[in-house]
């Protein structure tokens, strides 16, 4: 092979390393069954949004300690990320809700209430969520989260 061919082989191969915008886990879990690579373009940036969120949640910076029987109780009822955090999601804003009602956590016999009633802790939540989604791409003129009602365990 000539040296002129040579160099226009080599200008075929894109310049600079390919860059990862997902994790690995979130790449595995939308693998899992052999999905074709249509559906896991599909699945990943739900799922990247998802396991963030998920992760922030259990984070000193949102519910800490308090978070993780939640993301525990949801973790047991949904298999797939974005099920899971739906249901977080759901069930921290039924937290809120509930102490509105009832007017003190202590009043609930499920004591993973406690530590998840702060509705500025939840709307910073909230904030983060939009946060993630733009930084993925993920469209504001729909809803990407499943709409499906989700149990917590």
């Amino acid at each position: 092979m000539n040296r002129f061919a040579a160099v226009c082989l080599l200008a075929l191969i894109p310049s600079g390393a390919w860059s990862q915008t997902v994790s690995d886990a979130a790449l595995a879990e939308c693998q899992a069954g052999g999905a074709s690579f249509a559906k896991v373009k599909d699945c990943l940036p739900v799922t990247e949004a998802a396991q963030q969120l998920l992760g922030a949640t259990v984070s000193p910076e949102f519910y800490g300690e308090a978070g993780k029987a939640i993301v525990a109780g949801c973790e047991a009822a949904n298999k797939k990320s974005p099920e899971r955090w739906v249901c977080v999601r759901s069930a921290l804003a039924d937290a809120v809700e509930l102490v509105k009602m009832v007017g003190s956590p202590e009043k609930i016999e499920d004591k993973r209430l406690v530590g998840v009633t702060d509705d500025a802790t939840l709307q910073r939540l909230m904030a983060k969520q939009k946060e993630v989604e733009t930084s993925l791409g993920l469209s504001e003129s729909y809803s990407v989260w499943p709409m499906m009602y989700f149990q917590m365990k």
